[in-house]
């Protein structure tokens, strides 16, 4: 979702004349009891494509160390529990069946499908998105809509107590821009609890968001580094190998 960044100052300074002092402001929210949160939050930032393939769309936020572009983004996510009994690749076919459907509802060629935030809410179209920082633009279209109900369920809930910590984000001003799918990896490889190497190999050390052990930079490199010293302290001939 993306707001302008002025919204975010005022709801967390409220007085903007802290912006020169503070920066541009920045949040990290929580639906406790709901399965929701925000993710990534980009400050003075931009949303941009990330895609590997034809046929997918899949959005991300960056922001540039100035954080000066006057716009704010973050990842609304909800959790997603698998079936009872399903694949083990169930989350990546899963995941590849949103990005299908959000390539199309953008028009299939990679304009990417938006909705204001309060027509989410409602679960209405929106008759137009305003600007987005998206640099392929974007095409008013009800993701509410390809979502399952019980995830999108779970994201109006958690936008609707958002919106109570930072009056605006579910208003007129919010655009969800979808779908962003990666926030964390869909399979994780299995690995010891103490050696941290994967079951079956002594030389094999998964770790981070594509292994299924972290959901963002930070907890990324701090997962790698209790691997590194969970390496370093291993005994040399495994280190040789």
């Amino acid at each position: 979702m993306e707001h302008p960044q002025e919204l975010v100052d005022r709801g967390r300074y409220g007085d903007l004349g802290l912006v020169e002092r503070l920066g541009a402001a920045s949040y990290e929210l929580v639906a406790k009891g709901v399965g929701a949160h925000t993710f990534c939050m980009c400050p003075g930032g931009r949303i941009v494509a990330s895609v590997q393939s034809e046929g997918v769309l899949c959005t991300n936020g960056m922001s540039n160390s100035t954080h000066s572009t006057g716009w704010a983004n973050a990842a609304v996510v909800g959790t997603v529990r698998p079936p009872v009994g399903a694949a083990p690749f169930w989350g990546v076919e899963y995941q590849e069946e949103l990005e299908r459907a959000a390539f199309v509802a953008g028009g299939g060629d990679y304009t990417a499908p938006a909705q204001l935030a309060l027509d989410f809410l409602r679960g209405e179209a929106s008759a137009r998105t305003p600007h987005t920082t998206y640099p392929f633009g974007t095409r008013p279209a009800r993701i509410d809509a390809l979502l399952p109900e019980d995830l999108r369920g779970r994201l109006i809930e958690g936008l609707q107590r958002f919106n109570e910590q930072i009056p605006g984000l579910g208003g007129e001003e919010g655009v969800l821009v979808g779908v962003e799918t990666r926030s964390s990896g869909p399979v994780r490889i299995p690995r010891h609890p103490e050696r941290r190497t994967a079951r079956g190999f002594r030389n094999l050390f998964p770790v981070g968001e594509g292994a299924g052990y972290a959901g963002g930079i930070m907890t990324a490199a701090i997962d790698g580094a209790r691997t590194a010293h969970a390496l370093l302290g291993a005994p040399t001939a495994q280190r040789a190998r």
